[in-house]
């Protein structure tokens, strides 16, 4: 089998290119905005010309793909080989609209959504991409970055196998500062629309960012049917059981398949900007064409409101699989990461179709009810074209359906047609924060503001936990830290100190005084405070690392 192959070479696309960015600096405490030091990209032209671009490609039998590290790693192309046409959307023009934090932002292909919050601020930026060939014949494109607002950093190792008709992401973000972060990563790929397009997600419940609602059926609208929806909406998968995902095209016959463990990603998006005009027009204004697309979505979070937090030294990793199918006629009903299977039901007539990422030969699919095999077919299956197999059996029957490789490994197994759980369907997304009534709650209140990034009102509410009860160590102790990201040093030592009276053995509080003093060039201070810090569980490793730079400043490096 043939390794995958790497190259580079420049790509002419036609492209409105945007102005000079913009050099006033746009501060979160004025504007609300989190891309401080990155500068505005809001100035942008309406005359196309031909621009080069660098690209780097990955290719084995099956998959091309194309990446454009200037233009935020974005996979503009991943060509399906086997069917002679594009696996995403690919808009054929570099024509940016408004949509981003930083203003400029490109509809097309497999975007890296960073965040902090929208578009990332690296939509429109370079970061950094190389190819890398492995041992085992595989290749990957290594796509990351460290942002410069909050100095954490992200990478995707996009990766292609021989013999393997999918592609396998690894995702890692990571924070090598010396404090807490919020994260957010949404991996967004775009779709060809066309009337025949439906959403295959395995759910009974879902949210946009008002309310949540049942699925698929909701005000007498199906909503696994693009046609659907007349305006512009996001969905939420709530609470799904299983690990795949994605859409299907009835008109072309083809779709996209998502799969990743469900406990680890558990956030599965979709979006259409509807069919009123105000969506067609905004999808118009991103193409020469007219075409249309829709977005589906994957990520570590349930929705794009959520934000998790990874402390000093921490970092979130997993794993994703995609890949294209056709020949499947109404979409998937299941699927793994190795095959997909439909099922359609007529005339007294079941018939499923197989499709897989990779060659099986002598694979087995076999049907069961109630114990007994009512067929076991031995067949090559191979991703050219989805296997079929037919039997005679009633609509809506239960059975059991299990297919697996000549050497006994089980490529998929359930229960057919697919049962999804009921769940309750909440009554409210949002729920009004009560007043807080103790320092407890004020320090709690600041904590939820610190995890949206909103350092303002976290600041607020842990001066006033404070007000409440001066010696409240947990709200002395956050507050400081955000002196220290501010370099207000000196203010910081101050409430440390005082977090320290009240309760000497506070471990957070030595770790963060030894950053304040490895900052002021205290370097026989700090160590001791990492010494101090690393007495305690929750702060030993920190504590331990910061003893050790500590060290290092003095030279001592063995």
């Amino acid at each position: 089998m043939a390794p995958v192959r790497t190259w580079a070479d420049q790509v002419i696309i036609p492209t409105y290119p945007l102005h000079p960015e913009d050099v006033n600096p746009r501060f979160f405490e004025l504007e609300g905005t989190l891309i401080y030091p990155y500068p505005m990209q809001d100035h942008l032209s309406r005359v196309k010309a031909a621009k080069t671009y660098q690209a780097l490609f990955l290719e084995n039998e099956f998959i091309r793909a194309m990446c454009i590290p200037s233009l935020g790693g974005r996979i503009l192309s991943v060509y399906d080989k086997i069917r002679d046409r594009e696996m995403f959307y690919r808009n054929r023009v570099i024509k940016p609209g408004l949509i981003a934090l930083r203003g400029a932002w490109f509809s097309g292909g497999i975007e890296w959504n960073r965040g902090p919050q929208s578009h990332t601020v690296t939509s429109y930026s370079p970061v950094d991409v190389l190819t890398v060939e492995h041992p085992d014949g595989s290749a990957s494109f290594m796509i990351g970055y460290t942002e410069m607002n909050f100095r954490t950093g992200w990478e995707v190792r996009f990766t292609l196998h021989p013999g393997r008709a999918c592609i396998d992401e690894r995702v890692t973000i990571f924070n090598p500062t010396d404090f807490p972060h919020s994260y957010y990563f949404w991996n967004n790929t775009a779709f060809q629309h066309t009337s025949g397009t439906r959403f295959c997600y395995p759910m009974k419940a879902a949210s946009d960012h008002d309310r949540f609602f049942p699925w698929p059926i909701y005000q007498n609208r199906d909503l696994r049917w693009l046609k659907n929806y007349p305006a512009a909406t996001p969905v939420f998968a709530y609470s799904c059981p299983f690990d795949f995902f994605g859409v299907y095209d009835l008109k072309e016959d083809y779709g996209v398949v998502q799969c990743a463990n469900h406990h680890v990603v558990p956030g599965k998006k979709a979006w259409t900007w509807g069919q009123s005009d105000a969506g067609r027009m905004s999808q118009t204004a991103l193409t020469d064409d007219a075409s249309s697309y829709i977005e589906v979505q994957s990520g570590p979070l349930q929705t794009q409101t959520d934000y998790a937090v990874l402390g000093p030294g921490q970092q979130v990793a997993w794993q994703e699989w995609w890949y294209p199918v056709a020949g499947l006629g109404t979409g998937f009903e299941y699927a793994t990461k190795d095959i997909a299977v439909e099922r359609t039901d007529h005339d007294g007539k079941v018939q499923f179709r197989v499709a897989t990422t990779a060659a099986h030969p002598g694979a087995r699919f076999e049907v069961r009810r109630n114990a007994s095999s009512l067929l076991a077919n031995y067949v090559d299956l191979t991703p050219a074209a989805p296997a079929q197999f037919d039997l005679s059996l009633e609509a809506g029957c239960l059975v059991d359906v299990q297919v697996a490789a000549a050497d006994g490994r089980l490529l998929a197994e359930y229960q057919s047609p697919l049962e999804i759980p009921d769940v309750q369907v909440p009554t409210e997304l949002h729920t009004e924060w009560p007043e807080p009534k103790s320092a407890d709650d004020m320090h709690e209140r600041g904590v939820e503001f610190d995890r949206l990034m909103d350092r303002v009102n976290a600041r607020k509410w842990y001066r006033r936990a404070i007000e409440s009860k001066p010696s409240h160590v947990r709200a002395l102790v956050a507050l400081a830290r955000l002196d220290v990201q501010a370099g207000l040093y000196e203010v910081a030592d101050e409430r440390l100190a005082s977090a320290l009276v009240s309760k000497p053995d506070e471990s957070l509080a030595w770790y963060l005084r030894g950053i304040v003093r490895l900052r002021q060039d205290r370097s026989d201070d700090a160590f001791a405070c990492g010494i101090k810090a690393s007495t305690h569980r929750d702060t030993e490793s920190l504590g331990l690392g910061l003893a050790a730079r500590a060290k290092m400043r003095q030279g001592a490096f063995q």
